[in-house]
């Protein structure tokens, strides 16, 4: 979708055809129903709790991308500095930057691990099989 199709769309002087709502609930993983608030849960239920939980879970583990990334740079900086100065506390540095961008790593696993069973967790409330 092109941006000043969004921007028309979020100011209201344009509609959304069928088939951009269809692919914006599959890029965000939901239901037309759901995008459109239509059967939507009240804050309320478990359902909502859960979808609130799966959202803020994906959030936190695309943020842990970005500061993966981050640490990633500051590696290369620090090799950078490595390879054209003599400098006992560089090598000192390295080790905490990298035990950093692990701890990072998993951070982001467990978000992404937190989103997906929280998912399934709502689809198995659908079904009744949620306790």
């Amino acid at each position: 979708m092109h941006p000043t199709t969004v921007a028309k769309i979020e100011a209201g002087d344009r509609e959304v055809k069928l088939d951009e709502a269809a692919a914006l609930a599959d890029l965000f993983g939901m239901s037309l129903d759901a995008m459109s608030g239509k059967g939507m849960p009240d804050e309320s239920s478990l359902t909502f709790a859960l979808a609130n939980v799966s959202s803020y879970a994906g959030m936190a583990a695309r943020q842990t991308v970005k500061a993966m990334q981050i640490a990633a740079d500051l590696e290369e900086i620090l090799e950078d500095i490595e390879d054209r100065f003599e400098s006992s506390e560089v090598p000192d540095l390295m080790g905490p930057a990298r035990e950093a961008a692990r701890h990072l790593d998993s951070a982001r696993s467990i978000y992404d691990r937190v989103a997906l069973e929280s998912t399934d967790a709502i689809a198995n409330e659908g079904r009744g099989d949620v306790r």
